[in-house]
C-alpha cells in the first residue's frame, strides 16, 4: 500500500515568529476545506505524548493514513484520515502509549430549526412588529445609546456571508479562504448571512432589519459548503477557532453543533480561550428539552445559549442546561443570495448571534475588559425568567450588562467607562490571560454554570487562586455603604436619596438574619433584583419603591415566608406577578406593586393572600379579568387596581369582602352591570369609596348603593350607564356620573 507523507505546513507555520498576521493567514488559505468522508475512511484525531515532534514524524510510518487535515501543536494532536487498517494500527499504537489519545472526530453542523423565504408582499406593520420585538427583548435600542460595537471584533464561523446584500457594510467584513473554492463571501445556505444581520445590519434603511452591534467588524470563516455539505468536522472548528484568535477577534460565533463528545475538541477550545481570553458563543441545540447535550455548547468553557419566543417563553425545541437564552424564535434575518431579501427563521442558532452581538457591544465600551468581566456582566444582568435548566442565568439584557460593567453606575452618553480604560488598556496588542488585581470574595460574585456536574473554568471560582476580582467601580462603595447602614440590633437595611446609588447585588442574600430591608426613594438605584433575595428568609419587610430598578419580580420572593410588607416600586419592572406570591398567605398584609409596568393577569392564586388588608397595584399595564377568587381576601379593606388594562365584568363575589372600604378600579375596561352585591361594602365603617369610572359599565346604578355607609364617595363618570339615577343617592356627600350620556335624573 502506498504510504501517504504528511504536509506539515500548518505545523511550520506555528514557528514562523517574524512574518505578520496577515502574512501568517495567506500561508493558512487553501488549507481549509474539510475531508470528505468516503465509505471506508475515517476521520481521527490523535494526541501524542511528551516528544509530540518525533511521535507525529513516526506516524509516518503507518500505512493507510490518507491526510493531516488540521495540527494542533499546543494539545500535541493532529486530526488525520486513516482507512480501517490503519486505524486498528493506530488503536494498537495507543495501547503502547505511543499515542495518548485516539478518538473519532466528530461532525458539527448548523442549528437552524427552520426558514420561511419571504417572496411574498410582507407586511410592514409586521415586518416592523418582528424586527422591533428581539431588538427590545434584549434592551439594544437602550444600549445603541452608548455603543453600536465599533472596534469590538467578532469572528462568524459558519456558511459564509453574502456581502451583496444591501444591508451589510462590506467595508466592515473580513475573512479567510477569499481566494479558494470555499470564498468566506459567498454563501450557499444562507445561514451565514442571516445571522451576519442579527449582528451587524445597517440601520435606519428600507429593509426591515436592523442589527444588534451594527458597528462590529466580523471576520468569516466559511467551513459549511453548501446544502449538501452542511457540515465540519470538530477538529476543523478548533483549527478555525484559532485562526480567528490569530486575525484578532475575541469573540467568537459557532451556531452550530453534534452530539459526540470529543475530548481532544474540548482541550483545544480550552486552551485557545485561555491563551487568547477569547469569548466562546454556542448553538445550546434544536432537539428539545430531553435531548442529550450538544458540542460544542455543552463544554464548560464555551457560553451555550437556549432560545426564547418574544412572551420569553422557552422556544419548544430549546435544549436543557444552556448558560443564557436569547430571542430564537421567528426572528427576521437576511436572506443569502438577494440584495434586499429577509426571511423568518428558528432555532439557537439565531439566539447565539444575539448573545455574541451584545457581547460585542460590551467590548465596545470597555475594550480593556477581561473574559471573567465580560462574562459575569453577561450572566449577572440577564433577566431571570424561572427555570435554570431551561433559562440559565436568564436572558441577556444589553443596557443592564453595560450597567454592570460600569460598577452598577448609570451611564453618561458619549463617555467613557468610568475611566476604567487607559490609553495602554485599549491599545493592548494581546490580552493577558488574568489581570494582576488580587482576589477578593467581596467582589467575585460565584458564577455556577448550568451544565450538568460543571462549574465554569471547570471549577468553582472561589477554588481558582488565579481568577481575579472584578473591581467594578461604584460597585465596592455601595457595598461598603450598605454594610454600614446594616443595624445589628433590630437587623435592619434603611438607605435612601443618592447615597443608595448602586447596583442591588446577588452578595445581599449574604444577610440572612435581616429581617427589615427598605431602600427607596432611590433613582440611582439600577438593575435587577436579585434571585438571591430569596435567600433572606427572616424578612418581614422588603420595599424597593421609587428607585429605577429593572427586570421582573423574582418568583424567589415566594420563599420569604415571613414577609408581612411587599413593596416594589420603578417604571423598569416588568412581566407577570408571581403566583409564587401566594405561599405568603400566612403573613403578608400590604401588597404594593404601583406604577410599574407589569403586564398579564393577575394570578388567581392572589386569592389565597387572606391576611393582606392592603393591596395596590394600580398603574401597571394588567390584562384579563379581575379573579373570583378575589372574594376570599377576608381581611382586605383596599384595592387598588385602577390605570390597567383589565376587562370582565366586576366579580359578585367582591360583595363578600366584609372589611373592604375603598375598591379602586378606575380608568379600566371593564364592562357589564354594576353588581348589587357592592352593597355590603364596609358596613362596619363610618366611610367608603367606590370609583368605577372611565370603564364601560352599562345598565342601571343599582339603587341598593344607598344602603352603604352615609360618607361613602361614588365616582361613576364615563361609563355608557342608563336608566334614572336613584334619588336614594343623594344623602352621599360625593357622588358623580358625567360622561353617561343615557343617564337621567
Amino acid at each position: 500500500m502506498h504510504i501517504k507523507r504528511f504536509n506539515l505546513i500548518i505545523l511550520t507555520a506555528f514557528f514562523l515568529s517574524s512574518e505578520s498576521v496577515l502574512g501568517l493567514l495567506g500561508n493558512l488559505v487553501g488549507r481549509y476545506r474539510p475531508t470528505t468522508i468516503e465509505s471506508k475512511t475515517f476521520p481521527l484525531i490523535l494526541q501524542f505524548g511528551e516528544k509530540y515532534d518525533e511521535s507525529s514524524i513516526g506516524l509516518q510510518s503507518v500505512e493507510g493514513v490518507f491526510a493531516s487535515r488540521n495540527e494542533f501543536e499546543y494539545i500535541k494532536s493532529l486530526a488525520v484520515t486513516a482507512d480501517a487498517e490503519a486505524r486498528e494500527s493506530l488503536r494498537m499504537m495507543a495501547e503502547d502509549s505511543f499515542i495518548t489519545t485516539l478518538e473519532e472526530d466528530p461532525l458539527r453542523d448548523t442549528q437552524t430549526y427552520k426558514q420561511e423565504t419571504l417572496n411574498i408582499p410582507f407586511p410592514k406593520f409586521e415586518a416592523r412588529r418582528l424586527k422591533e420585538y428581539n431588538l427590545n427583548l434584549v434592551q439594544a435600542n437602550e444600549a445603541h445609546k452608548f455603543t453600536k460595537g465599533k472596534n469590538a471584533k467578532v469572528c462568524l464561523i459558519d456558511s459564509g456571508v453574502d456581502l451583496q446584500h444591501l444591508d451589510l457594510n462590506e467595508d466592515l467584513f473580513s475573512g479567510l479562504n477569499l481566494n479558494t473554492e470555499m470564498r468566506w463571501d459567498i454563501d450557499l445556505i444562507s445561514h451565514g448571512t442571516y445571522l451576519a444581520g442579527i449582528i451587524s445590519a445597517k440601520h435606519n434603511n428600507a429593509i426591515e432589519i436592523e442589527g444588534i452591534a451594527p458597528e462590529a467588524e466580523i471576520f468569516v470563516i466559511r467551513v459549511f459548503e453548501n446544502t449538501s455539505r452542511e457540515f465540519e468536522f470538530a477538529s476543523g472548528l478548533v483549527k478555525a477557532v484559532e485562526r480567528c484568535a490569530i486575525a484578532g477577534a475575541r469573540i467568537i460565533n459557532l451556531s452550530l453543533g453534534g452530539y459526540k463528545k470529543s475530548e481532544l475538541e474540548q482541550q483545544g477550545f480550552s486552551e485557545l480561550v485561555n491563551r487568547y481570553d477569547l469569548l466562546i458563543v454556542a448553538a445550546g441545540g434544536n432537539k428539545g428539552f430531553s435531548a442529550p447535550p450538544l458540542y460544542p455548547a455543552s463544554y464548560s468553557d464555551i457560553v451555550s445559549v437556549g432560545a426564547v419566543n418574544e412572551y420569553k417563553e422557552r422556544w419548544f425545541f430549546s435544549q436543557a442546561d444552556v448558560d443564557i437564552v436569547a430571542p430564537g424564535t421567528d426572528v427576521l434575518g437576511l436572506k443569502g443570495g438577494t440584495q434586499d431579501g429577509f426571511e423568518r427563521s428558528s432555532g439557537t442558532s439565531i439566539a447565539c448571534a444575539h448573545v455574541t452581538a451584545v457581547a460585542a457591544l460590551l467590548w465596545s465600551w470597555k475594550p480593556c475588559a477581561t473574559l471573567l468581566e465580560i462574562k459575569t456582566a453577561l450572566f449577572m444582568s440577564a433577566e431571570s425568567l424561572g427555570n435554570d435548566r431551561e433559562f440559565g442565568y436568564g436572558l441577556v439584557q444589553a443596557m443592564d450588562a453595560l450597567i454592570y460593567l460600569n460598577g452598577g453606575l448609570l451611564l453618561i452618553a458619549n463617555s467613557s467607562p468610568n475611566g476604567i480604560c487607559s490609553p495602554a488598556d485599549t491599545n493592548a496588542s494581546k490580552p493577558t490571560k488574568y489581570p494582576t488585581l488580587a482576589p477578593s470574595f467581596e467582589a467575585t460574585p460565584k458564577l455556577t454554570s448550568h451544565k450538568p456536574s460543571e462549574q465554569l473554568s471547570g471549577q468553582p471560582l472561589e477554588q481558582l487562586s488565579t481568577l481575579p476580582t472584578l473591581s467594578l467601580p461604584g460597585r465596592n462603595e455601595f457595598w461598603r455603604r450598605l454594610q454600614n447602614q446594616y443595624n445589628e440590633e433590630n437587623d435592619s437595611i434603611a438607605m435612601s436619596d443618592d447615597f443608595a446609588a448602586g447596583y442591588l447585588l446577588p452578595d445581599i442574600g449574604q444577610f440572612q438574619s435581616l429581617t427589615s430591608l427598605t431602600i427607596a426613594y432611590c433613582e440611582n438605584l439600577v438593575g435587577k433584583i436579585p434571585t438571591e433575595i430569596g435567600l433572606l428568609t427572616n424578612l418581614k419587610a422588603l420595599n424597593l419603591g421609587l428607585t429605577n430598578l429593572s427586570g421582573t419580580i423574582p418568583t424567589e420572593i415566594g420563599m420569604l415566608t415571613k414577609l408581612g410588607n411587599l413593596w416594589i416600586e420603578s417604571r423598569h419592572i416588568y412581566g407577570k406577578i408571581p403566583k409564587e406570591l401566594s405561599q405568603l398567605s400566612n403573613t403578608l398584609t400590604n401588597l404594593n406593586l404601583m406604577e410599574n409596568a407589569l403586564d398579564g393577569t393577575i394570578p388567581s392564586e392572589i386569592g389565597l393572600l387572606t391576611e393582606v388588608t392592603n393591596m395596590a397595584i394600580q398603574r401597571n399595564e394588567l390584562i384579563g379579568t379581575i379573579p373570583t377568587e378575589f372574594g376570599l381576601l377576608s381581611s382586605i379593606d383596599t384595592i387598588e387596581f385602577s390605570n390597567n388594562n383589565l376587562s370582565g365584568t366586576i366579580p359578585t363575589q367582591l360583595g363578600l369582602l366584609k372589611r373592604l372600604a375603598a375598591l379602586f378600579l378606575n380608568n379600566n375596561n371593564l364592562s357589564g352591570t354594576i353588581p348589587t352585591q357592592l352593597v355590603l361594602l364596609a358596613p362596619n365603617t363610618e366611610s367608603a369609596i367606590l370609583f368605577l369610572n372611565n370603564n364601560d359599565l352599562s345598565g342601571t346604578i343599582p339603587t341598593q348603593l344607598a344602603l352603604l355607609s352615609d360618607n361613602t364617595e361614588i365616582v361613576l363618570d364615563y361609563n355608557n350607564l342608563s336608566g334614572t339615577i336613584p334619588a336614594e343617592l343623594a344623602k352621599f356627600p360625593y357622588v358623580s356620573y358625567l360622561g353617561n350620556p343615557s343617564l337621567q335624573g
